[in-house]
């Protein structure tokens, strides 16, 4: 496959951002962070140290 010049290829990061432009990621992101929102856990107890 035909890749941009100057392309580091053995970074997965490069290659990922080819395909997902940074607008697409703040949007992954916020659904990501609804979705946990929705699906907290409401009786969490968390180990006192």
């Amino acid at each position: 496959a035909s890749m941009p010049s100057g392309l580091n290829r053995h970074n997965p990061m490069a290659i990922f951002k080819l395909f997902f432009t940074n607008k697409i990621m703040e949007k992954m992101v916020q659904w990501i962070n609804e979705h946990a929102e929705q699906h907290r856990p409401t009786d969490v107890r968390l180990p006192r140290p």
